[in-house]
């Protein structure tokens, strides 16, 4: 802030801003009163808005506007100056940068450059993620009354709906024309399966990062978890958080990335920011970095490329079979002993799979995809009917999801896991046009180098078996590194595989000794209010522990092989802030929800910008 000595003997007084507070708009705009202006509110309730100053007196006005011109390009940014006015002259008393809400301060910033006031690079640096994430998102303004209960938001949103209390309540409404809201104790894969009849999704228990919520913002389902102090009754058709219900079929809104649940229709809005666009493309020309996707259906592929995703850096096996309805025969298959009937579910799994992977890879493009081995925990697996018939039934494993799950799952199961390695090439066979084609593999849950190399050798003699001996097509192989002692062991995985894939959801759950699915709704929620822990770390990578390991990690692939791909496609690879940290280790590729892509592309370009500009800086300061 530039600071003038004040008379104290004004004519006119005022403040003038370039730029419209709310809009961003370029256009002089402020407040003016006759005489000296002084430093308290009280002084301004008289004061009348500058256009007047048009009317009433010409002369000044051009000036006042031509200053604002004047001292935005001295600044080269949006400003707000105070000024007097007397038989002297126009005076500026002080000159600060412009208040503008993030969605006026992406469009007054795209304004500068567009008249060159400022760089298109200067421009990108100007601006925030946070302010360009702003953007993006629809706000309520709803009365203190209308809100019936708080949780988290895990996938961004506002949407109105019909409650309804189970997924074949949503199919019957649905059908009937209405739109939607689910709320479930917790979210299991029969809930995510009738997404088509839901416009959100409310869960008592889960987390940001829990398969759910990864599920949900994936597919652009807003969702909110955790909700606090709250219990449902679906035989009685009731919601209640706190001393207030809400019944089955009443209509709701709910924000999903404020986790706020309201009552009735509140008002929404959506503005559209064009320069927003405009900024996303500026930073893209610097990216080094790739930004790809997190979509496992081709509609999912279709919105990521079409945001700008450079590629699908993650697509679940469990999660396609999921939305084809096939985790059933999962679960009948984990248990089958007879050879014949096993055979016959793997065939139809393979089948199942082939033909959903071909939608995925026809909606790609050409563009890479890789497509991850199945895990699922076990948990995942128990029948949901089963279990509410049954309440003494439950999961084998005791710890399900540091069990059976991933590579261990493919290693116990080869032929399940040879099933999905079928389905992928035959999928790649019958939708690749390219003779020279890349099929990417991803192996989840490795802690062992030697389950790796098991891994490996299971699924290149399944693709050698498919594949003609003279094809041209390629088989890349990549590790997830999702335990903390993959991460230690860095090197010697990134001996063996082609790509290394950072899962930072489960390697901050296994580093932290935190529940990914609940611990929100359970002691981390005390310990953010009490300011033990700061971000929820699921939200916001844990720079300290989580990002110490993973800088081990990326040090150590590096120095085994300093050309290996290395991509994050955790949730942290959507949050801008640990995105910055893990490009600034050295990670090249970020996957994210399709809905984030434009926010990550940005973020990519600036990270780079803004290390190039503070490298020049440090040369043009060292000395001669």
């Amino acid at each position: 802030m530039t600071q003038f000595p004040a008379t104290g003997h004004a004519e006119t007084s005022g403040w003038c801003s370039t730029h419209d507070p709310e809009t961003g708009e370029r256009r002089t705009n402020g407040r003016w009163l006759e005489g000296h202006a002084k430093d308290d509110i009280r002084s301004w309730l008289s004061a009348r808005p500058i256009h007047d100053l048009l009317e009433l007196d010409p002369r000044l006005w051009k000036r006042l506007d031509a200053l604002a011109t004047e001292l935005e390009a001295g600044e080269k940014a949006p400003v707000q100056y105070e000024f007097e006015h007397d038989a002297r002259g126009l005076r500026v008393v002080r000159v600060r940068a412009a208040r503008l809400r993030p969605r006026a301060h992406v469009t007054a910033v795209h304004d500068l450059a567009l008249r060159h006031v400022v760089s298109s690079d200067e421009a990108v640096l100007m601006v925030s993620p946070q302010q360009i994430e702003a953007c993006a998102l629809p706000t309520v303004t709803a009365a203190p009354d209308a809100l019936l209960g708080a949780g988290l938001g895990v996938s961004a949103g506002v949407v109105r709906g019909r409650v309804v209390f189970g997924a074949q309540e949503a199919i019957e409404a649905g059908n009937r024309g209405d739109r939607c809201v689910l709320v479930v104790d917790d979210v299991r894969p029969e809930d995510v399966a009738v997404s088509d009849h839901l416009v959100g999704l409310v869960a008592l228990r889960g987390g940001a990062t829990s398969h759910a919520a990864v599920v949900a913002k994936g597919i652009g389902l807003p969702m909110l978890a955790g909700l606090r102090d709250a219990t449902f009754d679906a035989a009685k058709g009731e919601l209640t958080v706190g001393d207030r219900t809400v019944r089955r079929h009443e209509l709701v809104t709910m924000d999903g990335a404020s986790g706020h649940l309201y009552f009735g229709a509140v008002p929404i809005r959506q503005e559209q920011v064009p320069a927003r666009a405009g900024l996303i493309a500026w930073a893209d020309r610097h990216a080094m970095a790739r930004v790809t996707a997190n979509a496992d259906s081709s509609k999912e592929v279709h919105n990521a490329i079409r945001l700008g995703a450079q590629g699908i850096g993650l697509c679940r096996i469990e999660h396609a079979l999921a939305a084809a309805g096939a985790i059933p025969l999962i679960r009948t298959l984990t248990d089958e002993a007879d050879p014949g009937r096993r055979a016959a579910l793997l065939d139809q799994v393979t089948e199942i799979l082939t033909h959903h992977l071909m939608e995925v890879l026809d909606a790609a493009s050409g563009a890479p995809v890789t497509i991850r081995l199945l895990d699922i925990p076990r948990h995942e697996l128990l029948d949901a009917v089963a279990a509410a018939d049954s309440p003494g039934v439950t999961p084998a494993e005791i710890n399900p999801m540091m069990g059976t799950r991933g590579v261990r799952d493919l290693l116990l199961h080869p032929d399940i896991g040879a099933a999905q390695v079928r389905a992928i090439v035959r999928a790649h066979r019958k939708t690749c046009t390219q003779p020279a084609a890349t099929i990417r593999i991803l192996v989840p849950m490795v802690a062992f180098p030697e389950e790796f190399r098991a891994a490996r050798k299971l699924i290149d003699d399944v693709v050698a078996d498919e594949l003609a001996a003279d094809s041209e097509v390629s088989v890349e192989i990549g590790c997830m590194i999702e335990t903390p002692r993959a991460a230690l062991c860095a090197g010697e995985l990134a001996a063996q595989a082609d790509f290394l894939s950072i899962g930072s959801n489960d390697l901050t759950q296994f580093t932290m000794g935190i529940s990914r699915d609940d611990a929100l709704a359970g002691f981390l929620s005390a310990y953010r209010e009490r300011d033990l822990i700061g971000a929820d770390p699921f939200v916001r990578l844990d720079e300290a522990g989580v990002g110490a390991l993973l800088r081990i990690c990326v040090e150590q692939a590096r120095a085994r092989r300093p050309d290996i791909p290395i991509s994050i496609c955790g949730e942290h690879a959507g949050d801008p802030r640990s995105a910055s940290f893990l490009l600034a280790l050295g990670v090249d590729h970020l996957s994210c929800t399709p809905g984030r892509v434009p926010l990550m592309r940005f973020t990519a370009g600036r990270a780079t910008l803004r290390q190039s500009s503070l490298s020049a800086g440090s040369r043009s300061r060292r000395p001669c």
